[in-house]
């Protein structure tokens, strides 16, 4: 027996938060107007698109599957647990995103926000990416390591804990 879709606001003792669950097919799912200190927690949607209209304290993304997520940003970050193909489009700042268990996964960041600290294990095929000035994409591939830190503000580098704990450096070109 499926559960039933369900998009709705819950008040608890810990305060508000926002509930996208059980979705399949839908390409309209609009979460209007979400206050600030409210955390989103999408669940189990498949072959969806999700539209979040404010910046919002966070978003939670577990077990989906062909999932875009549009948001206007994050306060303390995204999570993503047990997803597999997820585009993550962020039109405001997105501090940190964690992801785990989980297989081709993009986020796009706007140029003027692109510096996000990106956790990751037990996943593959995650990336991060921004425009350039020229309108040009670039795209950076995170591979199997625990942090990857990428400060597109400060037009330094990429710092990468790997698997066996030791730190590379790279130089990302200004624009």
């Amino acid at each position: 027996m499926s559960k039933q879709p369900r998009l709705q606001l819950e008040k608890s003792l810990e305060g508000e938060k926002w509930f996208v669950e059980h979705f399949a097919g839908k390409h309209d799912i609009l979460v209007d107007a979400p206050e600030m200190r409210q955390p989103i927690y999408i669940h189990n949607c498949t072959d969806c698109t999700i539209n979040i209209t404010a910046k919002v304290k966070r978003i939670v993304v577990d077990s989906c599957q062909k999932l875009t997520l549009i948001t206007e940003g994050t306060i303390s970050g995204l999570e993503v647990f047990g997803c597999k193909q997820l585009v993550a489009t962020s039109n405001g700042p997105v501090p940190s995103a964690t992801i785990l268990r989980s297989d081709r996964c993009l986020i796009n960041l706007q140029r003027e926000f692109a510096h996000c600290e990106v956790i990751t294990a037990f996943s593959s095929n995650v990336a991060i990416s921004h425009t350039k000035q020229d309108g040009e994409s670039v795209r950076y591939i995170i591979c199997m390591q625990y942090i990857f830190l990428y400060f597109k503000a400060l037009n330094i580098s990429l710092a990468i804990i790997t698997s066996n704990q030791t730190w590379e450096f790279g130089v990302i070109s200004p624009d």
